[in-house]
């Protein structure tokens, strides 16, 4: 019997260290399907992190080549814009030297103008003082004779006999006895 007992005892402590065995054994195999499940659950969240930043990678390159594709064009218009200005002045610059020349060649021809007026002026003064003084060329007697008869249908200078110039009227009048000059010289 005692070794019955004895037996028995090593039967029951067997079983229970056979059973506490079989649970570390389920609490292990638990522990290993909780962490498997675990890690899967992790694999799964990082895969889907991992599909959702590609994604956002994705929609960042597209906005980045768009965004770059409109800066490329915009630089585009704006050297575009540069060259067109550019070109605008060169043709403006090569008008403001036309303009320029021209500008030039009629202050010199204004020059010209006055000086020849100036000349004429002097002449014409030199004609009517010599005139005054009783002294007058023959070609300036034809000259003003050819004027009066020019003028003479189209208004009167005052009462003058056929053949006869009309006197000249400057301060002191023309000295020929009566203001009027005869064409002989």
């Amino acid at each position: 019997e005692e070794e019955e007992e004895e037996e028995a005892r090593l039967r029951e402590g067997l079983q229970r260290e056979l059973g506490e065995a079989r649970r570390e054994l389920d609490a292990e195999r638990q522990e290993r399907d909780t962490e498997g499940r675990l890690r899967e659950q992790n694999q799964a969240v990082a895969a889907n992190q991992l599909e959702e930043l590609r994604a956002r990678c994705q929609t960042l390159d597209r906005r980045l080549q768009g965004e770059m594709e409109s800066h490329s064009a915009s630089c585009i218009e704006r050297e575009d814009l540069i060259r067109q200005m550019i070109e605008e002045i060169e043709r403006l610059e090569c008008e403001r030297q036309a303009c320029a020349r021209q500008a030039e060649h009629a202050e010199q021809r204004l020059q010209e103008a006055q000086e020849r007026h100036q000349k004429v002026i002097s002449t014409y003064r030199a004609h009517l003082l010599n005139a005054a003084q009783g002294v007058m060329d023959e070609e300036v007697l034809l000259v003003l004779n050819a004027i009066w008869q020019m003028q003479r249908g189209k208004q009167r200078w005052g009462k003058v006999e056929d053949g006869e110039m009309p006197s000249i009227w400057l301060p002191g009048g023309l000295a020929d006895g009566e203001g009027a000059m005869s064409t002989e010289s």
